[in-house]
């Protein structure tokens, strides 16, 4: 399903559908084909992408209830019931067509649970302070988004690596063999039920949190709680690629409900420097890194848009408001670049050409001037992965640059 791997959802399952029709006997392959369309789907979800949802009819989905039972392919999952209690769980219906599947699972996997509700945090009543017991909730909240976090990321290098793998295989390693790639395949799909159960609590309660943040913008707790859920989202999105490691320093650490201590000396207290101007410098710490935060959980969601087929000129007008937002992250610089310069390769008229070309190239020079701001973000201080990560920044902002400055694109 190397093919499939690459197309939309919809595009997703037109081939399905034509798999099954001509190619019945082929059970596996259409297995495999389904089961990567719903990790592909439950993670454009994850992402903040609330409304997808699939458009496989159902008698589609009945067929494939029985192949699970007939080829006992149960998708990692302890049983089928578990692999359907899962799938129930996300709301609205992962399925928009799945009136058949109540009684095929109730027909092959006797045993069917009823969907747990998740919690509903917008029923929340916030009172018009923040008092006592919005601050417990919050705690209790943060307590269980912790444990759910701990959990994830004991289970993400693992993830990640078996992930390398399968991508070293598909770029043509010869160190690596079949059996080595079924090895990689089975221990992502293993790990993947209980990663997206945590990552799914820790999204389920996002709502309350942005609540709080939303009603009580000017407790510093809550804001410096709220930057932190906001971290520990994004980590939890990650099951492939490696997290970024700004977003991982704020991730790792457990809730801090304790604010610094606003106090001066002597010396500070000559330079002017008083509490107040200190709660009020360390506000707007905290809303330079708000900024950040939301800009990555937006851009998120756009490549998730992007992704499912939306043109990348839709996108690129919020892709522009998040880089004036957080100018530091040069990684929207990049992909700005990027997709404006092939942009300007589809236009016609000679002067929006050259605009666009002049455009891109803004771009590259400003991800050029940010690269060492962006690694200090991270926080390496290795001096040697520092350089690595400075090249290959050097190296794909050239790949862009170059054609614009030689009129190539």
């Amino acid at each position: 399903m190397a093919e499939v791997k690459s197309l939309g959802l919809r595009e997703k399952e037109d081939r399905l559908l034509n798999l099954l029709r001509n190619q019945p006997q082929a059970s596996t392959t259409i297995l495999d084909g389904f089961h990567h369309l719903v990790c592909h789907l439950t993670e454009l979800r994850s992402q903040g992408d609330e409304d997808t949802n699939s458009h496989l009819p159902g008698e589609f989905i009945a067929t494939i209830v029985r192949l699970m039972k007939g080829e006992n392919q149960l998708f990692g999952f302890s049983s089928g019931n578990d692999f359907f209690q899962w799938l129930d769980e996300w709301s609205p219906p992962v399925f928009q067509n799945q009136a058949h599947l109540p009684a095929a699972v109730m027909e092959h996997f006797p045993v069917h649970r009823e969907p747990v509700a998740a919690p509903n945090s917008f029923s929340y009543d916030f009172p018009s302070t923040y008092d006592a017991a919005t601050s417990a909730k919050l705690r209790e909240v943060c307590i269980n988004c912790d444990a759910a976090m701990g959990r994830i990321l004991e289970k993400l290098p693992v993830m990640q690596r078996a992930n390398r793998i399968r991508e070293r295989f598909l770029a043509g390693d010869p160190n690596l063999t079949q059996a080595d790639l079924a090895n990689a395949k089975q221990t992502f799909i293993d790990h993947r039920p209980d990663y997206q159960r945590d990552a799914k609590l820790i999204a389920d309660w996002m709502p309350f949190v942005h609540g709080c943040s939303a009603n009580y913008a000017d407790s510093l707790e809550v804001h410096q709680v709220y930057n932190q859920y906001l971290a520990k989202l994004l980590a939890s999105r990650e099951a492939k690629q490696p997290v970024e490691k700004y977003v991982l320093n704020l991730a790792q650490p457990a809730f801090n409900f304790t604010l610094p201590e606003f106090k001066i000396d002597e010396k500070e207290e000559l330079r002017g420097i008083t509490p107040e101007s200190k709660a009020k410098d360390y506000r707007k710490k905290l809303q330079i890194e708000t900024n950040r935060l939301e800009s990555r959980y937006k851009k998120r969601k756009l490549m998730a848009l992007l992704e499912e087929g939306t043109p990348s000129y839709k996108i690129l007008n919020d892709l522009v408001k998040l880089a004036e937002k957080d100018p530091d992250d040069i990684k929207t610089h990049i992909l700005l670049a990027r997709m404006i310069a092939e942009h300007a390769q589809s236009i016609t008229n000679g002067a929006k050409r050259v605009h666009y070309r002049e455009e891109a190239l803004n771009y590259c020079k400003h991800a050029f001037s940010h690269i060492d701001t962006y690694l200090d973000l991270q926080g390496m201080d290795n001096l040697q992965d520092r350089d690595r990560m400075r090249v290959g920044f050097v190296k794909t902002i050239s790949a862009i640059r170059n054609p614009l400055v030689r009129g190539n694109a």
